[in-house]
């Protein structure tokens, strides 16, 4: 009986290095395939121009998810150093967001937010209040001295401390 379970131990022994890379790297990968399902997607990331102009928007559905599996495990992983210690990430940090507030504003009053035409949302940061009424006004959002976000009225060079919510 021995005889006959030889081949298949022989090739069980094969086999386990397998076995065991399975074992390991299951849990990684479907971690993995749960944060994609849950990540947005570069897709739904990138405006309809940025996905052109990279070729983003050509990649086949294979693509896409490896593509945002990377995303997710570089973002996680390599980003937040990049993002602490590179010159041209500082430097895109600390320029001013030039937009507009879109719709109907009318004024702060407390913890009032603004959705900007970019989809950022900010939120004023101190009590006060400012009762006025201007459709999609022009907006700059700066940081000041004290490294804190400042939202500056374009036109009248009104400002507030504001910081970003979304």
């Amino acid at each position: 009986a021995l005889s006959i379970l030889q081949p298949v131990l022989k090739s069980m022994h094969l086999l386990q290095p397998l076995f065991v890379m399975f074992v390991i790297l299951s849990p990684a990968v479907l971690a993995a395939d749960r944060g994609a399902d849950d990540f947005p997607g570069i897709e739904t990331l990138m405006s309809p121009t940025e996905l052109q102009a990279t070729g983003v928007g050509t990649l086949s559905g294979a693509q896409l998810r490896h593509l945002n599996a990377w995303l997710i495990s570089y973002t996680a992983k390599d980003a937040p150093a990049l993002i602490q210690n590179n010159a041209e990430i500082k430097t895109v940090q600390n320029k001013p967001v030039s937009s507009r507030i879109v719709g109907t504003f009318k004024g702060w009053r407390g913890k009032t937010q603004v959705t900007l035409e970019n989809g950022e949302v900010w939120q004023q940061r101190h009590n006060g209040k400012w009762i006025v009424s201007l459709e999609n006004p022009e907006i700059v959002i700066d940081k000041n001295l004290l490294g804190f976000y400042e939202m500056t009225f374009v036109e009248s060079g009104k400002a507030v401390g504001v910081k970003r919510v979304e």
